[in-house]
């Protein structure tokens, strides 16, 4: 269910995993889906790809292997993640179209580009980054003692680069750092080493603010 099933299809899927395969009736009894459900609930599981039918009066629906049970639910999870981030960008556009015909029109603010934006952690703070860098035309200039969260930006900084965007990092002396954090800081200069990040210019300091 935490896959992304209702109450009835984890039932059912789960008990045809157990029992391999069975018809629609012993499946419900074996379940608990209620008879007058599950017909419905395998045609779902069915349009899923998640079980396999054999024809027959009545048919009887075949489990397929764990491992590709769990890969059907996982790509059906991105499918689904997709079609929310299409419906978000969408609804985004839709956002900045309206929003642009009343911005400032109320007061006397004009809009500036802050010299300095400072990023602090937590998920929110990690879009903010992935968003600032994607909005990066000319350099990116990082200060980071570890830079531990490089994995989940790596995809950003790669199009940086791609776009002819100048990255520098300045890092902290690895000996300057504790054994925990210079494992962590270890692991992103071995991603830094490689391509496309390698393009990257790295430099070390004694103090990063």
């Amino acid at each position: 269910m935490e896959m992304g099933l209702n109450e009835y299809q984890a039932l059912a899927l789960a008990h045809l995993l157990f029992m391999g395969e069975a018809k629609p009736l012993a499946l419900s009894r074996a379940s608990g889906v209620p008879s007058a459900r599950i017909y419905d609930v395998l045609d779902e599981l069915t349009r899923m790809g998640l079980v396999l039918v054999r024809p027959g009066r009545p048919s009887i629906f075949v489990s397929l292997t764990p491992e590709e049970v769990a890969d059907k639910l996982v790509a059906l999870g991105v499918k689904e993640l997709e079609r929310k981030v299409r419906m978000l960008r969408e609804q985004a556009n839709k956002l900045v179209r309206m929003a642009d015909q009343i911005y400032l029109r109320g007061g006397r603010a004009t809009h500036t580009v802050p010299l300095l934006r400072i990023v602090g952690v937590g998920n929110a703070s990690l879009a903010e980054t992935r968003r600032l860098y994607d909005m990066a035309r000319e350099e990116i200039l990082i200060m980071s003692r570890a830079m531990e969260y490089l994995p989940n930006v790596a995809d950003c900084l790669a199009r940086a680069l791609d776009r002819g965007v100048s990255v520098r990092v300045i890092l902290m002396k690895p000996e300057l750092l504790s054994n925990e954090d210079r494992a962590k800081q270890a692991k992103t200069l071995k991603a830094l080493k490689q391509p496309p990040l390698d393009e990257v210019l790295i430099r070390f300091s004694d103090e990063v603010p």
